[in-house]
């Protein structure tokens, strides 16, 4: 056993860094996607047919949000930056996040200033909406560093 143990740590530390981020990225989206899959009948049970429509009305205003609010930058635009700006990888993340950040905070102030309007549009109190925004800025931060893990093949 191992041997055998043995013979695949061999074979794995052969094999080139790009291919083994792929199979980590695989293997962790798949296992990603499977505790949504198995969630999904344990949220159903423990909640109310209602809290489970509040539940998934605030994931789709999320989702929303958040294009708008962070523009997506942690996508394709910081992607095809860490190629084109190689030496100035650092200089280009801060400045990406912080625009990310900036913008989804002048949202949040729109938010606050006009709070009863956007109430009534998400039909979900200004606690909520609030998680939101705090969900998007820190969501965005998240996505910049998986983003150059990725890049880094870690």
């Amino acid at each position: 056993m191992k041997i055998l143990y043995n013979n695949i740590l061999d074979k794995y530390k052969k094999i080139p860094a790009p291919v083994k981020a792929s199979l980590w990225f695989t293997v962790c989206n798949v296992i990603n996607k499977g505790i949504a899959l198995l969630s999904t009948p344990i949220l159903t049970r423990i909640l109310s047919q209602e809290e489970y429509g509040n539940f998934s009305v605030y994931q789709s205003w999320v989702s929303i949000i958040t294009i708008f609010a962070s523009l997506n930058l942690y996508q394709n635009a910081y992607t095809k930056g860490l190629v084109k700006y190689g030496n100035n990888r650092n200089s280009l993340t801060s400045s990406l996040l912080s625009l990310s950040s900036f913008i989804t905070i002048c949202f949040f102030i729109v938010f606050i200033v006009f709070h009863s309007f956007w109430e009534k549009i998400f039909n979900m109190s200004s606690i909520l909406i609030s998680m939101m925004f705090i969900e998007v800025l820190f969501m965005s931060a998240f996505e910049f560093w998986a983003a150059k893990q990725r890049f880094n093949y870690k």
